[in-house]
């Protein structure tokens, strides 16, 4: 036997063959995700769409900051640091 030979003789040749087989339904179009999930996966595939980079909705100013409980809370409290104030400034004249 020469170790130089073009073509080494193999006398039992194996020809493999390789399949690989994914049992998975057919889908049907949109997949069955409950509402909070499909806004999530809609959320996530945007931001990857997109790069990376996250653009956050406008915010709608029109609704308000703030609710009207919390806006005659903040008026009560500056009303009442106001007359603390005031009631200082005239101990100091008095």
């Amino acid at each position: 036997m020469n170790c130089f030979d073009d073509e080494p003789s193999v006398k039992n040749k194996t020809n493999i063959r390789n399949e690989k087989v994914v049992n998975r339904p057919k889908s049907s179009g949109k997949p069955d995700r409950p509402n909070d999930v499909s806004k999530l996966y809609a959320d996530i595939m945007s931001v990857v769409q997109h790069n990376g980079h996250v653009t956050l909705p406008g915010a709608s100013f029109s609704d308000g900051f703030l609710t009207n409980r919390q806006v005659r809370a903040i008026g009560f409290l500056l009303g009442v640091l106001g007359l603390i104030a005031l009631l200082k400034i005239a101990n100091r004249l008095i």
